[in-house]
């Protein structure tokens, strides 16, 4: 299964270094990085990054997945790589969400709601249990503020060996699903990928793209 991109929350780095680094490798594939009211195509051809709160050093970063605009998020590493930069890097699938921590070019940590849906031997599932003491820590953010969404919705089952059987029996005998919010005033619940969105706002960083005004979109424009 093929992730869809979300976004990264970069913590306690200014985010105008950043855009300067992404439009100077922008301009190095001849292509200007155009502010823009579009959004349509966000995660096409439009970079988005969300402006940091006053209280805090989050800035999240949206960038397009397709190929050809593959060296807009190369070029975010390197700026990542070379200036040691925490990152949380948040993905979502219809299903499940997870994240993966980074500090510069090193993977720390990584979770999945769901790692049974991740193809991965069962052997390797408590690899995605995710530590949230360590995401906190790097993060600077409350201990509390990560536990409630660092929890499996549901515990692994094999799905893979289910794929070749339609046995009523198979379906009804998977575990049951976390049901509820992890915190109260969230819009979405365990089961929902859209929780994504909610654990990004309390770490401080942005969550839907198409809503609200805290987004700056810049459009990939090719010099002719």
């Amino acid at each position: 299964m093929a992730y869809f991109y979300f976004n990264q929350l970069y913590f306690n780095v200014d985010a105008t270094a950043v855009l300067n680094h992404l439009k100077e490798s922008a301009a190095e594939e001849g292509i200007e990085l155009t502010p823009t009211d579009y959004r349509s195509e966000i995660g096409n051809r439009l970079l988005a990054i969300g402006r940091p709160r006053r209280d805090g050093g989050v800035t999240t970063f949206h960038f397009p997945t397709p190929r050809n605009l593959a060296w807009l998020s190369h070029s975010a590493r390197q700026f990542v790589k070379l200036h040691n930069v925490v990152v949380l890097e948040l993905n979502y699938l219809e299903d499940y969400w997870s994240a993966i921590l980074w500090e510069g070019d090193a993977m720390l940590d990584h979770f999945s709601t769901l790692p049974h849906q991740q193809e991965l031997e069962p052997s390797d599932w408590e690899l995605l249990k995710g530590n949230p003491e360590l995401v906190a820590r790097l993060c600077g953010v409350p201990l509390e503020t990560v536990t409630p969404y660092y929890r499996w919705w549901q515990a692994p089952y094999d799905t893979w060996s289910e794929l070749g059987t339609k046995s009523a029996r198979a379906r009804k005998s998977r575990p049951p699903m976390l049901s509820g919010k992890a915190i109260e005033g969230d819009v979405y619940t365990y089961g929902q990928a859209g929780q994504v969105y909610d654990f990004s706002q309390r770490l401080g960083g942005c969550g839907h793209v198409d809503i609200g005004p805290e987004w700056s979109i810049f459009e990939c424009v090719r010099r002719q």
